[in-house]
């Protein structure tokens, strides 16, 4: 499916797809937190002006313990990483069993980080990419798998409302993640 939601921008079978996937699109309703209320340390990871978050990285056994994120300016269809967080999260290092990464295409941002959460973050299964503009960040169907984490928790979208993209991650954790917040920004 990769730059699938590129073609939707030709011909005018294409316009009416785009349209129809504007209006399916995520709103200002959804979800920005995912998991519990624990947690005895806090910690943010944020862009830079005009960055978004283009990749993720989550490290986990029967729960997410670490979570890490890249940060780039995007111009086009090139992406250039301006900086990326510490591993962010659970004081137990090298303790999970499985992890995944995930990175948009160039030019692309992170609108939507996947998750299953319930008391803790039980994983972070993709990340969805979509395209900057001028002014909009294009919902896309482009998705880059992570799987890192148990079979629990129930299935949460950490979306962007339309035409945003996440610039701000904070983390909170014990043991492990107890909970991820996302914040979102126009281009």
């Amino acid at each position: 499916m990769a730059g699938l939601h590129r073609s939707f921008r030709l011909g005018a079978l294409g316009s009416a797809v785009a349209a129809a996937l504007l209006l399916a699109a995520p709103s200002a309703t959804g979800a920005s937190k995912c998991g519990g209320s624990g947690g005895t340390r806090t910690q943010t990871f944020t862009c830079g002006p005009g960055e978004f978050i283009s990749s993720a990285f989550a490290e986990a056994g029967s729960y997410v313990q670490r979570v890490r994120f890249q940060c780039a300016r995007l111009s086009g269809t090139t992406s250039t990483v301006t900086k990326e967080s510490n591993l962010l999260g659970g004081n137990k290092p090298g303790f999970g069993s499985n992890d995944g990464r995930g990175t948009c295409l160039g030019g692309e941002a992170v609108w939507s980080l996947e998750t299953m959460c319930g008391t803790y973050v039980d994983k972070v299964t993709e990340i969805r990419c979509g395209p900057v503009y001028q002014n909009a960040v294009e919902f896309g169907m482009e998705s880059q798998s992570i799987n890192a984490g148990g079979s629990g928790g129930t299935r949460t979208s950490l979306q962007c409302p339309n035409g945003q993209g996440i610039y701000k991650v904070t983390v909170k954790s014990g043991s492990w993640i107890d909970s991820i917040t996302v914040a979102c920004r126009n281009p």
